[in-house]
């Protein structure tokens, strides 16, 4: 995890909290305390297909306990208490504590609860919509959306602010982030390695978008 050592001041950490944090806990309040509809309706962006199985889910004693949990840990407005800038230390924290709460004890229906509100969140925690610089909105109506206007912040910045050459768990292949550009000097193309979810987003949906939690990676240790 060395490689992704950044200072506590760095402006890494403050573009990702500014372009993420509030709306990523508007999102959360829209989940919490609602009826399904009223859920099904605010994910009908993200998961049009799921988004009232998901929303039957999340609207459970279960569910609504998960996304309680989830929100207890992110502090909008701090830079430490937060589940997209928070310290690694900070993130262990919160898997820990997870694994206690949600891991031992649960009933198989609790288990598949909990599973379909982790696919929910992962559509909420979106790594795609950061990857692909979009904006995270929800609106006065408490619909979430990710199809909002594009941002100059996404992965290909942040990988280019790591300044990382070389993968950090195998040494040896690269990693990079290239502009390819035209004769006359317009980029037509980014190209980008891999950024590894320590934490996997299936079990951790909520660390989906942790600068922490993004490892720059060669394709051989990202995928095999």
């Amino acid at each position: 995890m060395r490689a992704i050592d950044l200072p506590r001041d760095s402006f890494v950490l403050d573009r990702h909290k500014n372009a993420y944090s509030q709306p990523i806990a508007d999102a959360l309040d829209a989940l919490i305390g609602q009826s399904a509809g009223t859920i099904a309706q605010a994910l009908s962006v993200v998961c049009p297909t799921t988004a009232v199985t998901y929303a039957q889910d999340l609207a459970t004693t279960v569910g609504q306990g998960y996304l309680s949990f989830i929100r207890g840990y992110h502090d909008p407005g701090s830079k430490d208490k937060n589940l997209l800038t928070g310290s690694p230390f900070y993130l262990m924290d919160c898997v820990r504590e997870d694994k206690k709460k949600f891991e031992c004890g649960r009933s198989n229906a609790d288990k598949r609860t909990l599973s379909a509100c982790r696919h929910a969140l992962r559509e909420v925690f979106s790594y795609d919509g950061f990857r692909n610089g979009l904006a995270l909105a929800v609106s006065s109506a408490k619909v979430i959306s990710w199809a909002g206007a594009t941002m100059d912040w996404n992965s290909f910045e942040f990988l280019k602010a790591l300044d990382v050459q070389v993968c950090p768990y195998c040494n040896a292949d690269t990693v990079y982030a290239m502009e390819l550009k035209d004769r006359k000097g317009v980029t037509f193309k980014l190209v980008r390695t891999a950024l590894d979810h320590y934490y996997y987003r299936a079990r951790f949906p909520y660390l989906g978008l942790s600068l922490y939690n993004l490892v720059p990676s060669c394709t051989r240790c990202n995928t095999s």
